[in-house]
């Protein structure tokens, strides 16, 4: 990460994964202490119905009374179904400027693309 949203002590990072203009999403756990460095590993299973849909990698701090947002990342369903699955580095943004980057590591089990 580019973006620090701390001054003293080092961030608390998570990330939220939502299917744009659904209710769903899945939240990461926290990795505290991770800083600009943070490794997640969780695993979630998304049902793929429409390779056009985008999901939203939104990456947070977690503070004691609220969360500062560190950027983002929005792709379409097809880019991470791409030849059954990526393992590639996304750039997140914040207010339009690079804040950081994501690594993604993805597996369709669909019909072949």
């Amino acid at each position: 990460m580019i973006r620090d949203t701390e001054s003293f002590s080092k961030m608390d990072p998570y990330c939220i994964i939502a299917l744009l203009g659904d209710d769903k999403s899945h939240k990461t756990r926290t990795h505290q202490g991770g800083g600009k460095t943070p490794r997640w590993g969780d695993e979630f299973e998304i049902k793929v119905t429409n390779m056009s849909k985008e999901l939203r990698f939104s990456v947070f701090d977690e503070d004691v009374t609220s969360s500062d947002k560190i950027g983002y990342v929005v792709l379409k369903y097809g880019a991470l179904c791409f030849n059954n699955g990526i393992n590639d580095w996304f750039n997140i943004f914040y207010e339009n400027r690079l804040s950081g980057q994501i690594y993604l590591e993805t597996r369709y089990s669909g019909p072949i693309l």
